[in-house]
Parts: structure tokens; sequence; C-alpha cells
């Protein structure tokens, strides 16, 4: 079940990614259960990546995005992004937010991991 908003997403032929050749908006949730997310664009402030599996953003995270929400082995999954201000990040039932993160701006490439049961961001 793959929720889709203004044909947002282009499917692929191996049926395990989903692609977003677009920014996502505040207010905007797009949800991939099962599949990665691979997000050509920002995804904007109030709006929210839920996904299956690993989220690859190939531009900034403002909102929030959660990854290995159905994933039975959460701790291979990874979100990777380019920059900017995460309001939150999950892998699996791991999450930091803003907060934790001390409201770090990112500008740099970054992947985050699970390590010894926690999320580990470091630069790519």
């Amino acid at each position: 079940m793959i929720s889709k908003q203004q044909n947002l997403f282009k499917e692929i032929t191996s049926g395990e990614e989903e692609i977003c050749n677009t920014s996502i908006r505040s207010g905007q949730v797009i949800e991939a259960k099962g599949r990665s997310v691979i997000i050509f664009g920002n995804v904007n402030s109030g709006a929210e990546i839920r996904a299956g599996r690993s989220i690859y953003v190939f531009g900034n995270i403002n909102g929030r995005v959660f990854a290995g929400c159905d994933s039975p082995k959460p701790n291979l999954e990874r979100i990777t992004f380019f920059g900017g201000k995460p309001e939150a990040l999950q892998i699996g039932n791991l999450l930091i937010t803003a907060d934790d993160l001390a409201n770090a701006t990112f500008t740099k490439p970054m992947v985050a991991t699970i390590v010894s049961s926690t999320i580990n961001l470091s630069e790519i």
C-alpha cells in the first residue's frame, strides 16, 4: 500500500524503491510501506516521509523522516541527505529530534545509521 500525492512518485521496475522527482512541501506526507524512498529534492519543514526501508534524499532535510518503519531488520536501514536542519530522524523505533541534535544545521552530506542501539550521524 503506497500513499501517492499529486503523482509525486514514479515507480521503477524493481518494485523495491519509490522515486520522487520533486521537493516535498510542508503538510505533505509521503508513505511507502515495505519500500525505500529516493527523493530528488528537499524535504521542507512540516513535511513528512515514512518509508518501510531506507530513505535517500538528494537535497536537504528540514522536515521529519522515518525509515525502517516496517523493516524486519531496521539496523540495516539508513537515511542519507545532503544537509539541512531535520525536525526528526527515525530509524526503526529509534528517534532523534531537533532538540536532540541541538538544532544543528548540516552543511555536508550525511548518513544516519543504527550503531550500538543508537542513531549515529556521520559525514559521507
